[in-house]
């Protein structure tokens, strides 16, 4: 069980990080609070969970899951790991199991930089502010974006995290070693 090998080495070396600034407050707004809950209730799961939640873990689904019947969970991930054909995509399989069970103070995704924040912000000066639709949805505002600037002659509302996840880093192109899919002209 290589997958459970390499994830177990994840966990234990990203259990001692303490990230501050790894939050997306894009998607989830401002960074709430996730110290140590009110618990009335004594008892053996209730001292775990208080303690995970002191040290940062945030989601104890996952790790309540793994621990109650590791076998099927860490099966179905073996199950994949296995199928993956290339190291840097086994690696980044284990970091998001890691990223579920530990939290956004454990440990970083790949994405999770300086750069990427940079290049998000510059994508924002490409929206017209004074153009928009509300969808109503979280708190999203769908502004104009014109990006022939950035090779492309389009015009739409778009949430500017998905300006920036579709046509800057381009999420729906795979690229790595010699493997490059994408849509081609005319398709």
């Amino acid at each position: 069980m290589l997958f459970y090998k390499d994830l177990l080495e994840e966990v234990y070396k990203s259990s001692h990080n303490e990230y501050t600034d790894n939050w997306d407050y894009v998607r989830f707004g401002e960074k709430k609070n996730t110290s140590k809950p009110n618990s009335n209730n004594v008892g053996i799961k209730n001292l775990i969970r208080d303690f995970l939640f002191s040290k940062g873990y945030t989601n104890l689904t996952l790790v309540s899951a793994l621990i109650k019947d590791s076998r099927v969970e860490i099966g179905k991930f073996e199950y994949l790991y296995n199928k993956l054909e290339f190291e840097e995509d086994k690696n980044l399989l284990v970091k998001i199991v890691a990223f579920r069970i530990l939290g956004n103070r454990k440990v970083k995704l790949p994405l999770s930089s300086s750069k990427f924040w940079i290049e998000y912000e510059s994508v924002q000066t490409m929206a017209d502010k004074s153009d928009s639709i509300d969808p109503q949805f979280y708190n999203f505002i769908l502004y104009k974006f014109t990006l022939e600037a950035i090779g492309y002659p389009i015009q739409l509302y778009f949430h500017s995290m998905g300006v920036y996840i579709d046509f800057i880093l381009k999420q729906y192109e795979y690229h790595t070693n010699k493997v490059l899919i994408k849509a081609e002209k005319d398709d």
